[in-house]
């Protein structure tokens, strides 16, 4: 099988309904939040413990899909 099998791929787009939008701007905010780390020696504590909190919600979420499908 490859990834392009929508039947069995969490990766959707929002269309589809699987994930919650919020994932997406998460995931977008965490790559910024990475790179203003690396290139920039700036984080914080506060948007550590965020960015931990939406990947719990991630992960439960992905686990009930997983659980559906």
């Amino acid at each position: 099988e490859t990834m392009n099998n929508t039947n069995n791929n969490i990766f959707t787009t929002p269309s589809q309904g699987l994930l919650s939008f919020k994932f997406t701007k998460a995931l977008q905010l965490a790559k910024s939040l990475r790179e203003n780390a690396d290139y920039c020696g700036d984080f914080s504590k506060e948007n550590t413990e965020s960015l931990i909190a939406i990947s719990k919600d991630f992960l439960k979420e992905s686990r009930v899909i997983l659980e559906n499908d």
